[in-house]
């Protein structure tokens, strides 16, 4: 079980690292949640 809930937890981080959604998130201007998923090329939480 622990194993599991640490690749999951791996798995999270890495794809943070990959998107890097904080570093277009710290933009001046700031973004909606619609323009940040657009520019991740992911779909905004409905």
């Amino acid at each position: 079980m622990q194993l599991s809930i640490g690749f999951w937890s791996f798995k999270a981080l890495a794809t943070a690292h990959e998107l890097d959604p904080f570093a277009r998130l710290s933009d001046i201007d700031g973004h909606t949640i619609d323009e940040l998923a657009e520019m991740l090329g992911t779909a905004a939480p409905r």
